[in-house]
């Protein structure tokens, strides 16, 4: 474990260089990647590891800290943590031991981030004989010596202090030869500095004992990530199977039902009751559609999963069952899909309204193994659904949503002369910002709406966010590339407004605007959520 102790050290210190007083950028990259192949290292070292299959986790975790020094999307900078968190740790669980039952994995997942808490005390022993040891070692060898040295020093030190100072008052071209020595012990001793460091080294020191304790919980036999049961074998499902098939029954002739009328109104066209437009038609209810489809999931898994004993006809009626019921799920995907399309294509683009495409998009793949496994039982669920799940994640992080979200509705707003400009300034960030300058270079922008207005607010944002880059003096550590490219995009453009305007790209207000004012915002949407 000494191994274990000298590396949680250097990690420590390592996290201390890249993230302290500065903001996300290409240290989480950095930071993700020797936090890895150092817990891999540690691990096989310790003969802990039993598969190695699973490290290809590693990919993804690695891709996703990647996007916090490409892209600047603060939704997914607060979320891909918990992910990269989550995705570890089931590296480390099938790893460690090869299991694919959910409730076994979610319990380990807790136990992995809050068990290692129980092993602060051990950690601290540890550091202290490895400590105790070394001392008594170089006191054998060289303790006299270092007596010795250290009179020295309590004598030189402040006799060169004294010195020093009578001989810069003396003479100021000697003075001015130490300046930098001067300002560097104001500095030191100051008490901001003082302060500063005194915490530092605190969160060094706790972060130290967090990963020594860590590795501690993961491969002490009596720690209680090593010693939680199995619960596999715990609980069976057992429905009998003529309860089982009614249910199912029932809910397909329901859904044959519905899926007819979605046919009819949605994809043929045909006249709505009177009241409805098809935009107000498709927002009714596509977010209980999709509810709906998660529920259609769990009763196939359930009924699947069933362990009681059942007559092979009514084994062979439950898969035609489920196999409709499939089907009914994916004409229910497609009916939300189509319905937040005509949404969409009223109202216009948000983040929410693209994740729901690509959630209904993820239904649709995992019906793929779901019914594979409905046929015949085989399919490890659990690892193809993770598969899908974090593939799916990951091109949800790269498509750059930021940057689409802009686009559509600018080209939105050439064509019909209605955007929702507040939306696009404070829900985006940098990644957007090529796309907004467009609304001052197209030439088409003059011909809808209120020329001037726009121009005005969209010089004050861009100007805002110029300030916001180029005024702070950001480090290696904060290194980004969507940052870098909004500077150079708004670097030669005259952002000079007739009004006073003042944004901050970082904050959800402004200073001197209404959003209400821009020409063609759509205040019919009254559900800005969806």
């Amino acid at each position: 474990m000494k191994i274990a102790m000298i590396g949680s050290l250097i990690l420590s210190i390592f996290h201390s260089i890249l993230f302290w007083d500065k903001d996300w950028g290409i240290s989480i990259l950095l930071f993700t990647v020797a936090g890895i192949f150092f817990l891999i290292y540690i691990l096989d070292k310790l003969g802990k590891i039993q598969n190695k299959k699973p490290m290809i986790l590693a990919a993804p975790i690695i891709l996703l800290s990647s996007t916090y020094f490409i892209f600047n999307n603060q939704l997914f900078n607060t979320l891909n943590i918990l992910v990269i968190f989550v995705l570890s740790a089931i590296m480390i669980i099938f790893m460690m031991k090869e299991n694919s039952n959910v409730t076994f994995i979610l319990t380990k997942i807790f136990n992995i981030i809050v068990g290692p808490i129980e092993f602060f005390g051990d950690s601290l022993k540890m550091i202290k004989e490895t400590i105790w040891e070394s001392k008594k070692e170089d006191e054998k060898e060289n303790g006299k010596q270092l007596k010795k040295i250290g009179k020295a020093l309590l004598i030189v030190i402040p006799l060169v202090l004294i010195v020093l100072a009578l001989l810069m008052s003396a003479d100021q071209i000697f003075a001015n030869m130490f300046r930098g020595i001067d300002d560097f012990f104001k500095m030191t001793f100051s008490s901001d500095f003082l302060f500063s460091a005194f915490f530092r080294i605190g969160i060094i020191l706790v972060l130290t004992l967090y990963f020594i304790s860590f590795f501690y919980n993961l491969t002490s036999k009596e720690s209680s990530y090593n010693t939680l049961e199995d619960t596999k074998r715990k609980r069976e499902i057992k429905i009998e199977g003529l309860t089982v098939n009614i249910i199912l029954t029932v809910l397909n002739i329901i859904y044959a039902i519905f899926c007819f009328i979605q046919i009819s109104y949605l994809f043929t066209k045909m006249t709505l009751p009177e009241g409805f437009t098809y935009a107000e038609y498709a927002r009714q209810g596509f977010f209980e559609l999709m509810i709906v489809t998660f529920i259609n999931f769990a009763i196939i898994l359930i009924s699947n999963l069933n362990k009681a004993q059942l007559k092979q006809t009514e084994v062979k009626y439950t898969k035609v069952m489920n196999l409709l019921l499939a089907v009914f799920t994916i004409i229910l995907v497609f009916s939300s899909f189509y319905r937040m399309h005509l949404y969409e294509t009223e109202f216009g683009y948000t983040v929410l309204r693209l994740l729901v495409y690509f959630i209904l998009g993820t239904e649709l793949i995992m019906m793929i193994p779901t019914i594979l496994y409905i046929i015949n039982g085989k399919v490890n669920l659990v690892k193809a659904y993770l598969a899908i799940g974090v593939s799916v994640y990951l091109v949800i992080n790269f498509v750059n949503l930021d940057h689409i979200i802009a686009k559509e509705n600018i080209d939105r707003y050439f064509e019909t002369g209605k955007i929702d400009f507040y939306y696009l300034t404070k829900d985006t960030g940098t990644d957007a910002v090529n796309q907004i300058v467009r609304l001052l270079e197209n030439p088409d922008v003059q011909k809808v709406g209120t020329y001037e207005d726009i121009t005005n607010q969209v010089k004050g944002y861009l100007l805002g966010i110029r300030n916001e880059l180029t005024l702070k003096d950001a480090s290696w550590q904060e290194f980004n590339i969507s940052k870098m490219q909004a500077i150079q995009a708004l670097e030669n453009l005259d952002l000079s407004v007739i009004y006073d305007y003042n944004y901050n790209y970082n904050n959800d207000y402004y200073n001197n605007y209404n959003s209400n004012s821009i020409s063609g915002y759509n205040t019919n949407d009254s559900s800005s959520n969806r």
